[in-house]
């Protein structure tokens, strides 16, 4: 992403995809409601999360650009926390009589420890390539990327070959402590946006010092 951007001149252009993949998210949603066949509505599902998000992506950056100040920064703020609060909710499908105690001593292992800090280590390098003007878009597709890897392990997602058995125990949700995924959502978020806040700011502190001295 570029550093800057010019807001008005690139409005035009957020409002129509947003248009654009809004018309496709409804029809996807039809679709959904007249299918009855297994297979389609899988693909349907699935084509619907990919339009569904590319219509809230576009659809919020449309709406940030009409804004100014502190009201721009407040709805940033606001959809950069609603969009992971929603994604988690969905993560709690079908889980009942969550263990906070088994759910914290997997989360608390050295194996998830070192996963915290290789993503907050990636999430501070990316910051430096957020847009100034719409940060929160960079947050978005953290949120959206990081629920995708939960989903798979949620349901028992893998790439290996053959039909060799999960490598461990908590590659599928029937195995897993209850709301495992939904916890492992919400902490891999709340490293990764600490992680991109950090840099945005170190760039903004710098930003103010350079303007200074030419001051």
């Amino acid at each position: 992403m570029q550093n800057t951007v010019n807001v008005k001149s690139q409005f035009p252009e957020a409002e129509h995809s947003a248009k654009k993949f809004g018309v496709l998210t409804v029809f996807a949603t039809l679709g959904m409601v007249v299918v009855s066949n297994n297979a389609l509505l899988a693909m349907l599902l699935l084509g619907l999360f990919v339009v569904g998000s590319q219509f809230v992506f576009h659809g919020a950056t449309a709406l940030a650009m009409k804004l100014e100040g502190s009201r721009r920064l407040a709805f940033q703020i606001g959809v950069s926390l609603l969009v992971p609060a929603g994604l988690s909710i969905y993560l709690l499908r079908d889980v009942s009589d969550v263990s906070a105690v088994e759910v914290a001593s997997h989360l608390l292992s050295p194996l998830y420890a070192v996963v915290l800090l290789i993503l907050g280590y990636l999430s501070w390098k990316i910051g430096s390539q957020l847009n100034r003007t719409l940060p929160f878009r960079g947050y978005l597709i953290a949120a959206g990327f990081l629920f995708v890897i939960c989903w798979m392990g949620k349901y028992g997602v893998n790439f290996s070959s053959g039909d060799e058995d999960y490598a461990n125990d908590y590659d599928n949700e029937a195995v897993a402590p209850a709301g495992l995924y939904f916890a492992q959502y919400l902490l891999y978020v709340v490293v990764a946006y600490i992680g991109l806040s950090i840099r945005i700011r170190r760039r903004s502190e710098v930003g103010e010092m350079i303007r200074r001295e030419k001051s």
